[in-house]
């Protein structure tokens, strides 16, 4: 988790369930799972569609809700995205893979952290 996660991020999220429920942690990673798995196809079509507005948009919505779980790495490849697309000019090459490896790392840290509690 060391890499993929901030440990102090996710542990105060945990805190935030009732003792002895995971239901609001569950519920949260949920969420950040499925909306920024929807919003990386966004960043993906919005890429291959030649449109920097709304790449930047994807992007800088994944960046928070990414930072908000703890997830610096992924976060900072948003970053990235989002200043290329705010710069009106997309890059002729768009390494899209690295952030979907990362988010896949992602996801598999916190199924881990809900499966172990």
């Amino acid at each position: 988790m060391e890499s993929t996660l901030n440990e102090d991020t996710i542990a105060a999220l945990k805190e935030m369930d009732e003792p002895g429920e995971s239901t609001f942690f569950d519920e949260i990673v949920d969420a950040y799972l499925e909306d920024s798995k929807a919003r990386l196809v966004v960043v993906k079509a919005t890429y291959a569609a030649a449109n920097p507005t709304d790449f930047a948009k994807a992007a800088h919505a994944i960046k928070g809700s990414s930072l908000n779980m703890g997830a610096e790495k992924l976060a900072a490849l948003m970053k990235n995205f989002e200043m290329m697309g705010k710069s009106g000019k997309l890059p002729e090459t768009f390494e899209i893979e690295n952030a979907e490896k990362e988010f896949e790392a992602v996801h598999k840290a916190l199924a881990k952290i809900r499966q172990h509690g």
